[in-house]
């Protein structure tokens, strides 16, 4: 019995890190939908799409199956808009840029053209983004447009659990 419970106990962690990053379904809301032949699926005017606790806000977004449980998606807006709740170990994510490309195979999303993304207190903006959604870890490259701009609050340097 006490072999049972210390095995349950050391794999519910595994299991919890499991699900977070097992592929989350898709609910798409837009006010125009169109399935073309090939599989490729577009949205247009007032696009929101979800998947788990991460959401793609546009004016037109493409979806298109790139294997089994696996998309890529392209996101265009003035701007278009992204956002990642909160966990208990990390800050809420919001990001936008004039395109967006996701990759669920890669658990990425590209910003590009004036992108700016907000992580708890830090404001980051360059040419180019990739927000590496699983692990929640960014790179950027600041392009033909100049370097790259971030600006850190005191507080974010603190871990999050000593800002609660």
């Amino acid at each position: 019995m006490r072999t049972r419970l210390s095995l349950l106990l050391v794999l519910l962690p595994a299991l919890a890190l499991a699900q977070t990053n097992a592929p989350q379904p898709i609910t798409v809301r837009a006010n125009s939908a169109e399935w073309q032949a090939g599989g490729a699926m577009i949205y247009s005017g007032n696009v929101v799409m979800k998947s788990g606790t991460l959401e793609l806000q546009g004016r037109r977004v493409e979806i298109r199956r790139s294997g089994p449980e696996q998309y890529m998606a392209w996101v265009q807006g003035e701007p278009a808009q992204l956002s990642q709740a909160a966990t208990e170990e990390t800050a809420a994510v919001s990001a936008s840029a004039h395109r967006m490309f996701m990759d669920s195979s890669a658990g990425m999303v590209e910003l590009e053209s004036r992108a700016q993304l907000l992580r708890g207190g830090e404001t980051l903006s360059g040419e180019t983004i990739r927000y590496y959604f699983l692990g929640r870890r960014i790179r950027a490259d600041g392009g033909s447009q100049g370097p790259v701009r971030i600006d850190i609050q005191t507080d974010s340097l603190r871990p999050l659990q000593e800002r609660r």
